[in-house]
């Protein structure tokens, strides 16, 4: 018996996901308003595990397509960095934050790095915003007197 049921479960796995999509993967306009709508309400729910997974899906819509503007999002995400009570959540939040791009994100996520209570929020802020810097700076984004003076702060750090 347990022979069987173990070939039955072997089967299932090796058979992989019976409905997966292979075709169109694009997101048509009236997808993107349902997500909009959808993500702004999840972002202000009174769960925090419907709050980090909506955390999650900005930062894998970002990934998967980019050309979803995001915008949208960014006042509610820094809101949930600077103001939620779980560490892990506002951590997620400076990674959406770097997902979602913009200068408001970066100047939010660099506060948090030096304004946080919690130190290992702080820390992960920090880190972030110097690999966002670096990033930054291998665009060839902003003025020259921003990325010498990101440079000599990269320098000092080393």
């Amino acid at each position: 018996m347990k022979t069987l049921t173990l070939a039955i479960v072997c089967a299932l796995l090796a058979a992989g996901p019976l409905s997966a999509q292979t075709g169109n993967t694009d997101i048509t306009p009236e997808t993107q308003t349902i997500l909009k709508k959808n993500i702004l309400r999840n972002l202000e729910h009174r769960i925090t595990d419907i709050r980090a997974n909506t955390l999650q899906l900005i930062i894998d819509l970002s990934v998967s397509h980019p050309e979803v503007d995001l915008d949208f999002a960014l006042l509610p995400t820094m809101h949930i960095l600077k103001q939620d009570d779980h560490e892990g959540l506002r951590i997620l939040a400076a990674v959406a934050l770097y997902h979602i791009g913009g200068e408001r994100g970066q100047f939010a996520v660099q506060r948090r790095s030096l304004y946080d209570d919690s130190p290992r929020v702080a820390r992960n802020c920090s880190r972030l915003s110097l690999y966002w810097g670096e990033q930054f700076l291998s665009r060839g984004i902003g003025n020259p007197a921003d990325q010498a003076l990101q440079l000599a702060r990269l320098d000092q750090k080393k």
